[in-house]
């Protein structure tokens, strides 16, 4: 798997520790920004530790809105960097230090379900390109931010079943632990705005989770 490097501090030493697992640093961008055609050719990008989680988070985001789909991990501090960097997009994160079989088992999973995951999916009159993170509705269009066009693609592909928050939380956010917050609830209410008559479409179950009716008008 070939892997691009970003924010790391000794981009030798990771490469020589995660190279024995199978992985090949393609592009090593630790002192420049890298070029858009070197993520495009990479199926995970690793962000290290180097500079403010502010900066590294912002990182994140702007691969996700380049239209990067690939899996992206962090390597943090703490497990508020961590959280951080799981709301900017991220799909993983270990705290250092780590073993590198951590990373790089973290690394298979993440690619995998991107890998698998369809970029485009449809209900009803609905459909989402999980690429541009963009939903066609039958009268415009509407810009999703990577939470909100991951919960929508689980309740998608879900069929008109119910998926309940501990689910969601862990497919969108690839965390089981609850830790007390919000966040499926936080991410439902922004996406159902955006929606706006469409709204009615996400049904809230109650003491259960969510799941989508085919009521797009």
């Amino acid at each position: 798997m070939r892997l691009l490097l970003l924010d790391h501090d000794d981009g030798e030493a990771f490469a020589s520790a995660i190279r024995p697992h199978g992985f090949q640093i393609a592009v090593s961008a630790s002192k420049a920004e890298p070029a858009p055609g070197h993520v495009a050719t990479v199926e995970a990008v690793v962000l290290g530790t180097k500079g403010p989680i502010e900066q590294r988070a912002e990182r994140c985001r702007q691969l996700r809105s380049s239209g990067y789909t690939g899996a992206v991990v962090g390597i943090c501090t703490n497990v508020a960097e961590g959280e951080a960097l799981l709301k900017a997009g991220a799909d993983d994160f270990v705290t250092a230090p780590y073993p590198p079989l951590e990373l790089a088992t973290r690394l298979r999973a993440c690619a995998s379900r991107a890998a698998a995951a369809p970029s485009r999916l449809h209900w009803g009159s609905m459909d989402l390109d999980r690429v541009s993170r963009v939903l066609h509705l039958p009268d415009r269009t509407v810009p999703l931010t990577d939470r909100e066009c991951g919960l929508l693609a689980c309740l998608m592909q879900a069929g008109g079943s119910v998926v309940s928050r501990s689910t969601l939380r862990e497919r969108v956010w690839h965390r089981k632990e609850d830790r007390g917050t919000n966040l499926v609830e936080v991410h439902l209410s922004r996406l159902r705005e955006k929606l706006g008559e469409h709204a009615t479409v996400i049904e809230t179950v109650r003491n259960t989770g969510y799941r989508l009716r085919r009521d797009v008008r």
